[in-house]
């Protein structure tokens, strides 16, 4: 479960389902800030009841967070960002024009995404509600959205909620067995950060990814990926043998939502292939993407020197559209935005 020990839980998930199903921790990049429209903090979620939105944390006017959905759920709160952010709702001190809101609500609004930063182990893109693609609405409101710039400052700049340091990862390829009762595969190489789920011993697992300089836990700062998703420590694990083989030329990731075109000069989406492939740089052109336009994709394929691919499902296949190339299994830069693997 992802909810930040800063808040309490309230009404949580408790106001009809206004979320859709669950993701992986890796898909969070971003956190779109609202304004409530109003300065009753207890209307919320009460008022998601009737319409179909949603946030996952709300905060009062005298600082107070309140925990409405889990994480690592995707809330109704921001069109096409949804898939990729945290949704957090401001409550209002004044209505029209300006939607003012208090300095403790934005005190603790940083305190609030630095506490995310923590967790997932990595800085996160901080929007306005309507810089979100496919937005039409002025929420933030023009009190807050004027203090983003300053708030993105706040939240890098302070040393006491500052992320997780640089974590260095290396290809790996060794199956490991848990050897304790209960293991937490976490979002980041630490103790601190979110749990995505849990192993128990004698479950067996390919190690995907290696980070020597992780935590320290008894001793080994050593963690490892698990297949793709998710870190655990490497003093609760063994190897299956201790045999190591050459890194995998491809690695398929099992996860869906949508990426936006962010590359100024537009990215060719190739296909169709009626199956899947490992090379859908030598498929024909289907059109050129250009900044703006998005897809959505229910696999992602990352070759280990080449690029990674996210797949569309389309009529009669798959359609393929390039985020980034890559290097020893690593992607270096992004074509896109919406994705982090």
């Amino acid at each position: 479960m992802g909810i930040s020990s800063l808040a309490t839980k309230y009404q949580f998930e408790n106001f009809g389902t206004k979320w859709s199903g669950t993701r992986n921790a890796s898909a969070i990049t971003t956190v779109v800030v609202h304004h409530q429209a109003g300065t009753n903090f207890d209307n919320m979620p009460g008022i998601w009841k009737s319409v179909q939105a949603s946030a996952h944390y709300g905060i009062g006017q005298d600082g107070t967070i309140r925990a409405y959905i889990d994480e690592l759920k995707t809330a109704w709160h921001a069109n096409n960002a949804n898939s990729y952010s945290i949704g957090i709702e401001c409550t209002n001190t004044t209505g029209v024009p300006n939607w003012q809101v208090a300095e403790k609500t934005i005190d603790a609004l940083i305190k609030l995404i630095q506490d995310i930063e923590k967790r997932y182990g990595r800085k996160m893109i901080i929007i306005g509600h309507k810089d979100a693609p496919g937005a039409a609405t002025a929420c933030p409101g023009p009190f807050l959205y004027e203090r983003l710039g300053e708030i993105r400052s706040r939240v890098a700049n302070s040393s006491a909620a500052s992320p997780n340091p640089s974590y260095v990862v290396e290809p790996w390829n060794v199956q490991q067995v848990v050897s304790t009762d209960v293991l937490n595969v976490r979002a980041a190489q630490n103790t601190h950060s979110a749990i995505l789920r849990q192993l128990k011993r004698g479950d067996t697992f390919q190690a995907t990814r290696i980070t020597r300089n992780g935590e320290n836990v008894s001793g080994i700062t050593t963690w490892f990926e698990v297949a793709g998703n998710g870190w655990v420590s490497g003093a609760l694990v063994t190897p299956v043998n201790h045999t190591v083989t050459a890194p995998p030329a491809n690695v398929w990731h099992s996860r869906s939502g949508t990426v936006t075109v962010t590359a100024s000069a537009g990215i060719n989406l190739r296909g169709t292939s009626a199956s899947d492939t490992t090379n859908p740089g030598s498929l024909g052109i289907l059109a050129l993407l250009r900044p703006g336009q998005q897809v959505k994709y229910d696999q992602v394929l990352v070759q280990r020197n080449g690029h990674a691919f996210v797949r569309q499902p389309r009529t009669g296949g798959y359609g393929w559209l390039a985020i980034g190339p890559t290097k020893d299994g690593v992607v270096t830069s992004y074509w896109v935005s919406g994705i982090r693997v």
